[in-house]
């Protein structure tokens, strides 16, 4: 069984001026088929959200212990309960210093997989609804909202011992609440920062140079293949490897990628995490305001798609027959009739 340990507690907090209470279960919740469902669609929903945060602990566990905590616990010097209430303690202080309120289950489990092992910190929402019972009486019903994550972190477990690398640490932040979501981080003592978006945007750059000089074609195609791989990294919550790219990318007859980053850019990471928006964007053009929105693969620019700037006009060329059906029939209703 990939899950290894499971167990909840309670944080609440009514309103804001009081404090901050938490409930703590004293065993470990049972390993079976709902517990290991559970954990799948939570874990399933961590990756699937954008705007992660990624780095590591910071040094100081004089002010933030729970990396000293998670080694004692890995270490087999603390066991999982205690590493447990520890941190529903430790985020209870934080959130204190918030005032915005809350009644979460703080989920915690750790599992063990071949893609590597991972502990969660998640504060799971709750959500109402009602049903019909046995004697068709409705009835109110709350359930945990496994599809709305907006606060939680993972830690890579191997990867944080070894010291492999420098972003081991991921945090989902609540844009929606600053003061909880900002006590939420401090809790978890997220240092060293990654910027997915500057390794990104580099990585990209690298793509358009090893592409510029092929033919049209070919040039498109790889640098699609290029955003696809980084995308299905992305989806299954991995970071990109040089290597792996390099083998999906690389061109016969030209030079390899991998040989071609080192020469060119020779201080590039061999492993990135991907930012997802910048992604998309390199492939597809995109914008909207109240009354236009528009969308088109970049590679139409120049094409089929021309900008003017000095009149600041687009215009499109071969357009798609259902837009001009559209089109036709919205000409057809606004001529006068004789």
């Amino acid at each position: 069984m990939a899950l290894q340990h499971l167990i909840a507690h309670r944080i609440h907090k009514p309103a804001p001026t009081t404090p901050c209470e938490i409930r703590l279960r004293t065993d470990e919740i049972r390993r079976d088929g709902k517990a290991e469902e559970l954990c799948r669609e939570l874990k399933n929903t961590y990756i699937r959200k954008g705007g992660k945060h990624y780095g590591a602990f910071s040094d100081d566990t004089a002010g933030y212990p729970l990396s000293a905590w998670i080694r004692e616990w890995l270490e087999e010097r603390m066991p999982f309960l205690s590493l447990a209430q520890k941190i529903a303690s430790h985020l209870q202080l934080h959130i204190d210093k918030s005032d915005t309120p809350l009644d979460n289950t703080l989920l915690i489990f750790y599992e063990r997989i071949e893609a590597g092992d991972g502990l969660y910190i998640i504060l799971l929402d709750h959500t109402s609804g009602q049903y019909f019972d046995g004697d068709m009486e409705l009835c109110d019903s709350r359930y945990l909202d496994t599809q709305s994550i907006h606060l939680a972190a993972k830690i890579k477990t191997a990867e944080f011992l070894s010291g492999a690398n420098q972003s081991y640490l991921s945090i989902l932040k609540w844009r929606g609440e600053k003061e909880l979501s900002d006590a939420f981080t401090e809790a978890m003592g997220l240092s060293n920062k990654i910027d997915t978006g500057a390794d990104t945007s580099e990585f990209l750059d690298l793509i358009t140079d090893y592409t510029s000089a092929l033919p049209e074609d070919v040039a498109k195609e790889t640098r699609r293949s290029a955003v696809e791989f980084c995308l299905q990294q992305d989806k299954a919550g991995l970071p990109v490897q040089m290597e792996e790219l390099a083998e999906h990318i690389s061109i016969p007859e030209q030079p390899h990628f991998t040989h071609f980053a080192r020469t060119t850019q020779p201080e590039i990471k061999n492993e990135w995490i991907p930012d997802k928006t910048q992604l998309k964007n390199y492939v597809r053009i995109s914008g909207r305001d109240e009354q236009l929105s528009m969308s088109f693969a970049s590679a139409c620019l120049g094409n089929t798609v021309f900008y003017d700037a000095e009149s600041d006009s687009l215009t499109i060329r071969n357009i798609p027959t259902a837009l001009k059906s559209r089109l036709m029939e919205h000409l057809k209703k606004s001529l006068p009739s004789e």
